[in-house]
C-alpha cells in the first residue's frame, strides 16, 4: 500500500537554521545573535552567571512549544489514515475468516467425520493389539533385549559407572570420599575443641574464663565483685551489730524490746479488763450455753456480721434461717448474693451458723451440702462457735483453730466475743466468693492467667490461716512463747491484709473485664 504524502509531511522535520553547529562530547554548541529587543530586555535583566542558564531554559521552553504546535496537526492527519486503514483491514479480514472458515470445515469434515473422516482409522490402526503404538511399546520395554533394559543395564547394572563409584571398596568412589571427609571434619573439630580447653591457648575459652575470674574475683582489689561483696559485708555485718545490741536505747533490738515490753503490757492490762467483765456477764453466758437461745443469739451475730460485709461488697444478704428451700426444709441460715457488678452476678454462698457439740466435722460437711442443694448455693459456708469447742479436747482437736476449706465448702471457727478472729470472717467471705468467681470463670472459659491469678491468692490463703492455726496454738502457752507469738501473728495479719487486698483488686480486675466485654 502506497504510504499517503499527508503522513511524509507529517513526519517531515524541518532542517534547524543555525549560524553554527558543533557537538561537543554529548553537548550541543550553539551561538545565536540575538535582535528580538523582548529577548535582548530580559537577557540583559539576569546576571552574566544566570543568564545562560535562563537562555537555556527558554529556548527548551520554545523547542517544546513547537513540537506541541507540530503534534497537533500530525496527529490528525495519522487520525484520518488510520481509520481508513482499520476500515480496510476489517474488510480484508472479514473475508478471509470466511474462507478460511470454509476451508477448515471442510479439511475437519474429511478428517474428523465419524463415518468417513480419516482420524479414526487411523487412530484404529495405533491403537490396535497388533499395530504401531503395541509394536512400539514391546520394542522397548517387553522382554531382556528391550531398549529400557540394555539402558537400565548399563546405567545402574552390576558393572555400570554408577555402581562401581558407590561401591564400598572402590578407593576413589562416593563412600570412601565420604568417609575422608567425615574424617577431616571430625579431626578438625577435635582439635578446635581441645585448643579452647588448652591452658597453654592464650586465646582458649577456659584460660579466657581463668583470666576473667581471677581479674573479677580479686579479694585484694576493691572494684572487684568479690572486693565490693567483702566491703557490703563488712557494712552490713556493722550495721546488724549495732541494730541488735541491747546496749544503747537507739537500736533496733532495743527499740524492739521497750515496744514488745509496751504491748505486752498493753495485752496485759486489756486481758484483766477482759475477764473482769466476761464475770460480770458470766451468769448470762452460762444461761445461753445451756438453752438454745445461746445458739439463736449466736446465728444472728454472724448473719448480722456477714450482711455488713456482703452489702460492703455491693451482695445482697438475706437471713433464710425460717424459709424452706428447694427441698422443702430450714437447711442454710443465711445466703449471699453476688451483686451485679460483680464477676459472677447472682451466685449464691450459703452460711451454716452452729453451736452445738454434737456437730463434728462430718456432720457439719454433710449438712452444708444439703443446705448448697436446699437454697442453690455454689458454696457453703460453715461457721462453728468458738465457744463451743473450749474444755472439749477431743471437739477441739477435730475442728480448725481458724478455717479450712473442703472442695466446695468452707468450715470457720469464729468467737464472737474475740474481735481478733474477725478476720476469719473477712477471709472466709472472700475465699468464698473467689471459688465462685473461679467457677464461673472456668465455666465461661476465661484465660488461664485469670484463673492462675485467683488460685494462687486462695490457695496462699489457705496457707495463711494454717500459719494462723499454729499461732493460735502458741497461744495456748502465752507467757512462753510471746516472741514467737508476736513476730508470726505481725506477719500473718500483714499477709491477710495483702491477700485480702489482692482478692479484692483481682475480683475488680475480673469485674471490670466482665463489665468491658459487656
Amino acid at each position: 500500500m502506497p504510504e499517503p504524502a499527508g503522513a511524509k509531511a507529517a513526519f517531515r522535520k524541518p532542517e534547524p537554521e543555525l549560524q553554527e553547529v558543533g557537538l561537543v562530547g554529548q553537548s550541543l554548541e550553539l551561538r545565536l545573535n540575538v535582535r528580538d529587543a523582548e529577548v535582548i530586555a530580559a537577557l540583559a535583566a539576569r546576571q552574566p552567571a544566570e543568564r545562560e542558564r535562563y537562555a537555556l531554559t527558554a529556548l527548551r521552553i520554545g523547542v517544546l512549544a513547537l513540537g506541541q504546535a507540530g503534534g497537533a496537526i500530525d496527529g490528525q492527519i495519522l487520525h484520518h489514515e488510520g481509520e481508513r486503514l482499520i476500515a480496510g483491514v476489517e474488510s480484508r479480514l472479514k473475508d478471509h475468516a470466511n474462507a478460511l472458515n470454509q476451508t477448515l470445515e471442510g479439511e475437519l469434515k474429511r478428517y474428523f467425520d465419524p463415518s468417513t473422516g480419516h482420524f479414526n482409522d487411523r487412530v484404529k490402526s495405533l491403537v490396535d493389539k497388533d499395530g504401531a503404538f503395541a509394536n512400539l511399546i514391546r520394542q522397548h520395554l517387553e522382554g531382556e533385549k528391550s531398549t529400557l533394559a540394555l539402558e537400565l543395564t548399563r546405567s545402574v547394572g552390576k558393572n555400570s559407572p554408577l555402581m562401581q563409584y558407590l561401591s564400598p571398596q572402590q578407593t576413589d568412589g562416593l563412600i570412601a570420599r565420604i568417609t575422608t571427609l567425615a574424617q577431616e571434619r571430625l579431626e578438625e573439630q577435635s582439635r578446635k575443641v581441645l585448643g579452647e580447653f588448652d591452658l597453654n591457648n592464650p586465646q582458649g575459652a577456659l584460660k579466657r574464663l581463668i583470666n576473667q575470674i581471677e581479674t573479677n574475683f580479686n579479694p585484694g582489689d576493691p572494684k572487684s565483685a568479690l572486693g565490693v561483696l567483702n566491703e557490703a559485708l563488712k557494712t552490713t555485718q556493722e550495721q546488724i551489730r549495732k541494730d541488735l545490741t541491747l546496749d544503747g536505747n537507739t537500736s533496733s533490738m532495743s527499740l524492739l524490746k521497750a515496744g514488745l515490753k509496751a504491748q505486752l503490757d498493753e495485752l496485759a492490762n486489756k486481758q484483766q479488763e477482759f475477764q473482769q467483765a466476761i464475770s460480770r456477764q458470766l451468769g448470762i453466758k452460762q444461761v445461753q450455753a445451756r438453752t438454745t437461745e445461746g445458739g439463736f443469739s449466736f446465728e444472728q451475730l454472724v448473719g448480722e456480721a456477714v450482711r455488713t460485709r456482703a452489702l460492703s461488697m455491693g451482695d445482697g444478704f438475706a437471713a433464710v434461717g425460717e424459709i424452706p428451700g428447694l427441698l422443702k426444709r430450714k437447711t442454710g441460715d443465711h445466703e449471699q448474693t453476688l451483686g451485679p457488678e460483680s464477676a459472677a452476678p447472682g451466685a449464691k454462698i450459703v452460711f451454716e451458723c452452729k453451736r452445738d457439740q454434737s456437730y463434728r466435722v462430718k456432720v457439719a460437711l454433710r449438712e452444708l451440702a444439703e443446705a448448697r442443694e436446699n437454697r442453690q448455693a455454689e458454696i457453703g459456708v460453715f461457721v462453728m462457735s468458738a465457744a463451743t469447742l473450749r474444755d472439749k479436747p477431743d471437739l477441739k482437736a477435730e475442728y480448725p483453730a481458724a478455717l479450712a476449706r473442703f472442695d466446695k465448702d468452707i468450715i470457720v471457727v469464729w468467737d464472737e466475743e474475740n474481735p481478733a478472729t474477725d478476720v476469719v470472717l473477712d477471709a472466709a467471705v472472700s475465699l468464698a466468693r473467689a471459688l465462685v468467681i473461679r467457677g464461673r470463670r472456668e465455666v465461661q472459659g476465661a484465660e488461664a492467667e485469670e484463673l492462675e491469678e485467683i488460685s494462687a491468692a486462695i490457695s496462699d490463703l489457705q496457707k495463711q490461716f494454717e500459719r494462723f492455726d499454729k499461732m493460735t496454738k502458741w497461744c495456748d502457752d502465752i507467757s512462753g512463747s510471746a516472741e514467737n507469738i508476736k513476730g508470726e501473728l505481725s506477719k500473718i495479719l500483714k499477709r491477710l491484709r495483702i491477700d485480702a487486698k489482692s482478692l479484692t483488686e483481682g475480683l475488680q480486675a475480673l469485674r471490670d473485664t466482665d463489665s468491658g466485654v459487656a
